[in-house]
């Protein structure tokens, strides 16, 4: 029993660490649409949505590749500081690049978009730069990262009960997020430099080209990953307006709780699963199929909870029709977790494999086609159309990525 809860050490320690990461939107919410507005909170998403698409430039699949790296060289301390000293310039270098593109996109279309909101959340991709996360990830060192996590959302939520009090301070909620991440990403950021002695702007530019080269395919994956995430808020604002916008996104606010889950437990498993199969195949195997099996279950149960405490909710209080039917809608994203859960193994599979390409091509596919069927049916139907768009390519993605787990799987047996 002992060496049972010693296995799953990590996701304990992780998971717990998580709650408040998870909870986070649900405390911060029911604050901003109050005293903001639903339609201040739709352009919150939208806003939201664009700068996670823009930081993935910054990240430039450190949360894969360089996890992937890290665990498998972390007791080799030159190794990793050579690594994160060519991560990070390549991460400074995008960083200062972006950010001249992104003031002179504001300044061209300061009378066609909120300009102030957009200009004010520049701290969230100072946040991501210094963002220390995958570093200690990849080390298995999940109490540092429980800490990280902690500190920067109880500051956030924090300020969100401090600060915002009427309409306009919707403008504020993206730069406090941004900055809270910001001090506790910096501090310990700065930890690792002086740990591991970096020197940034001191490796070759053969070294800066190979890891660019190597990491852009996972790089385009995680772009077209945030996009297939991102983008439906995007179009339901062009097609249907802020408030319908602001709808949506209290739905996609609990298939976000269930993704930030899910995020997690892969962050948790794939260091293990790398170093497992990397000594035996077999044992990673077996690994990937255990530790799925059992996340799988939870989601189905939590599903389940939720699904049953929402009837006993609407059945006994009297609510009004239009939260009635916002509860329904939200119950429609609860499945859609499901599908993600049950690709993440062989997801992982394919990365440790190097199979960044077909990754890609599988994304760029999937997103593509969600892209068109989204913008379609929100025409049609409605964000009911919206989300309809978003089980398909969901299910398109998960088959894609079976089968070419089994081709792979197949060419190696043989």
């Amino acid at each position: 029993m002992i060496k049972k809860i010693l296995e799953y050490k990590n996701f304990l320690i992780y998971g717990f660490g998580q709650i408040v990461n998870l909870i986070t939107p649900l405390l911060v919410a029911p604050i901003i649409i109050s005293k903001c507005g639903i339609e201040n909170f739709g352009k919150i998403g939208v806003a939201t949505s664009i700068f996670l698409i823009i930081s993935l430039f910054i990240d430039f699949g450190s949360n894969l590749i360089g996890v992937k790296e890290i665990s498998i060289y972390k007791e080799k301390n030159k190794q990793i500081r050579d690594y994160l000293n060519i991560v990070y310039t390549l991460k400074i270098l995008i960083f200062f690049i972006l950010l001249f593109f992104i003031l002179v996109a504001i300044f061209l279309l300061r009378n066609i978009i909120d300009y102030r909101l957009y200009l004010f959340s520049l701290p969230i991709l100072l946040a991501q730069l210094f963002n220390p996360l995958w570093i200690y990830q990849g080390k298995e060192d999940f109490r540092t990262s429980n800490i990280i996590i902690f500190f920067s959302k109880s500051i956030y939520i924090i300020s969100i009960f401090l600060i915002i009090k009427n309409t306009n301070d919707y403008l504020y909620v993206i730069p406090l997020l941004g900055i809270s991440n910001s001090i506790i990403n910096i501090y310990f950021f700065l930890k690792i430099y002086r740990d591991n002695n970096l020197l940034f702007f001191r490796v070759g530019y053969k070294s800066l080209k190979n890891e660019f080269l190597s990491t852009f395919s996972i790089f385009l994956s995680n772009i077209f990953i945030s996009i297939y995430i991102n983008a439906p808020i995007i179009i339901v604002k062009y097609i249907l307006g802020d408030l319908a916008a602001g709808i949506y996104k209290i739905g996609d606010m609990l298939l976000t709780i269930y993704r930030n889950y899910l995020s997690v437990f892969f962050n948790v498993s794939f260091p293990k699963f790398c170093n497992l199969f990397s000594q035996n195949q077999q044992s990673g195997y077996n690994y990937l199929k255990k530790v799925n099996i059992l996340n799988i279950i939870l989601v189905l149960f939590s599903i389940t909870v939720i699904l049953i405490g929402s009837f006993i909710y609407t059945y006994n209080f009297i609510i009004s029709y239009k939260l009635n039917e916002t509860i329904l809608f939200c119950r429609k994203f609860l499945f859609i977790p499901v599908l993600t859960a049950f690709n993440i193994p062989f997801y992982q599979f394919l990365i440790y494999k190097n199979q960044q390409k077909i990754i890609s091509k599988i994304i760029f596919t999937s997103t593509c086609i969600m892209l068109l069927m989204c913008y379609c049916l929100t025409s049609i139907f409605n964000i009911n159309g919206t989300l309809t768009s978003i089980y398909l390519s969901e299910a398109l993605t998960t088959s894609l990525i079976i089968f070419f787990y089994l081709r792979k799987k197949l060419l190696i047996q043989n």
